[in-house]
């Protein structure tokens, strides 16, 4: 794992000189105004209480007006509110006070769940009901049933604060029964055997700002220290040929177990955030770092990740409304058992090629996307979006170029703003590749986001 650890260091150290260029809360020499009062208007769920709370409003308060603006933009990437506006009103009696009034429209955010999803050849059914804004202030408790293809059902329950206190702060608690056939395919795409897999796991995480640890002005606000504890426990599983007449050799640097396994993670979590959120469109950069030991029964193996996102908006006055994506996952374990392979594929990684089209220990893959709105009508967004997708697993870093896929594409989403993470999504993708592979992508909201009710979006 010696160059897991360097690519986490050239990473972390070279992208921090590229985040500290942005903009500071406050300009110097803007006018401050003296806030006295917070009106809030158009809540109805919502805990007024929690939104001074969230936006650290300590009245009386001088605020400038960018600060303001970004308390719009705080209060809009919760996503439980459709809109936002903010303003000033001056005190009829003393004209050097003022009114902060906040006007909302808030999201439906009591969610029956069901939805369906098609990927690689892959279908998954999902049945449930969550509350993202649960008090009234911005918890999310939930659980669903997941059933991938023919698999039996699995079932997750959660409850997740993503912005805690002052909005600086994440806490949540998963338990998975998770059930899932993994197909394997051979270098020349030809699918040959199958393993269904069982775990129960138990996942709890918790971020805290970089600052309560230690002040520097090498970090900015942004930053977030914490940790993941994942307790999991594997069912026995065994590898499957679809033709019983075979005589290949299962997959190669995986191991199956005949009886019941144990495994545990105590991962450290490091995540910059300067993502801000308007319904479909967002702006700014979330990168997470992940590195900690996982202990088998017999052995103590080391994992490490690193996920982006990168979105750069073109100003919407301009009438463009352009919005490029960018999303890069590399990550890497000295284990190579099941549950610590990376799975690519038409799902959820590569459009336009089978799920789990490839697989390994070590990963690399990529998404970059061009969105532009269509349509903001009041009640329907519609956003086009072209792609290119690309993917290499293996179980060495040495050999990671060895296989890979790529795919491009072109997509339209649906989007109703009045309702919490309601966007339908069809992506149409075809392989780069001399397979002349190609295929339809169906789900809910896009294929990879910065924040999910679940902690893969830690």
């Amino acid at each position: 794992m010696r160059i897991c650890r360097q690519i986490f260091s050239y990473l972390l150290f070279g992208l921090l000189f590229i985040i500290q260029t942005e903009p500071l809360f406050a300009v110097e020499n803007e006018r401050l105004f003296t806030v006295v009062k917070v009106d809030i208007s158009g809540i109805k769920t919502t805990d007024p209480e929690w939104v001074i709370d969230y936006l650290g409003l300590d009245l009386p308060a001088k605020l400038s007006k960018p600060q303001i603006d970004k308390m719009s933009k705080k209060l809009l990437t919760t996503a439980v509110f459709s809109r936002v506006e903010t303003n000033l009103v001056p005190d009829p009696v003393s004209q050097e006070e003022y009114t902060l009034e906040i006007k909302v429209e808030e999201k439906w955010t009591l969610i029956p769940v069901v939805r369906g999803a098609y990927g690689g050849g892959t279908p998954l059914q999902v049945i449930g009901l969550y509350d993202t804004h649960v008090f009234g202030k911005l918890w999310t408790v939930g659980a669903e049933t997941r059933k991938y293809g023919s698999s039996p059902a699995g079932y997750v329950a959660w409850a997740k604060a993503p912005r805690w206190l002052k909005g600086r702060h994440v806490i949540g608690f998963e338990y998975w029964q998770d059930r899932r056939r993994r197909d394997f395919f051979t270098e020349e795409s030809r699918y040959y055997g199958y393993t269904d897999t069982h775990a129960a796991m138990l996942k709890s995480y918790v971020l805290f700002p970089l600052e309560s640890f230690f002040v520097t002005p090498f970090f900015s606000q942004s930053w977030q220290l914490g940790a993941t504890l994942q307790l999991r426990r594997e069912s026995p599983n065994s590898f499957q040929y679809v033709d019983e007449g075979s005589h290949q050799l299962p997959p190669r640097n995986v191991t199956f177990f005949n009886r019941q396994s144990f495994e545990n993670r105590a991962v450290l979590n490091l995540v910059y955030d300067s993502i801000s959120v308007n319904n479909i469109e967002m702006e700014g950069r979330r990168l997470v770092f992940k590195e900690g030991p996982i202990f088998s029964e017999h052995n103590i193996h080391q994992y490490f990740e690193t996920e982006g996102f990168f979105y750069f908006l073109r100003d919407a006055r301009s009438g463009l409304n352009w919005n490029l994506a960018l999303h890069y996952l590399i990550g890497g374990s000295s284990s190579d058992t099941l549950s610590n392979q990376f799975f690519l594929g038409g799902f959820d990684s590569v459009r336009g090629v089978p799920d789990s089209a490839l697989y390994g220990s070590h990963v690399l893959a990529s998404n970059v996307e061009l969105r532009k709105i269509l349509l903001r009508a009041r009640y329907t967004w519609i956003q086009l979006a072209s792609f290119v997708d690309y993917g290499t697993a293996e179980q060495r870093w040495s050999e990671l170029f060895k296989n890979d896929i790529s795919s491009a594409g072109l997509g339209v989403r649906f989007m109703i703003p009045q309702v919490y993470r309601l966007m339908f999504r069809i992506d149409y993708a075809w392989s780069l590749d001399n397979s002349k592979r190609q295929g339809i992508n169906v789900g809910l909201n896009q294929l990879f986001e910065p924040y999910l009710p679940l902690s893969s979006g830690l």
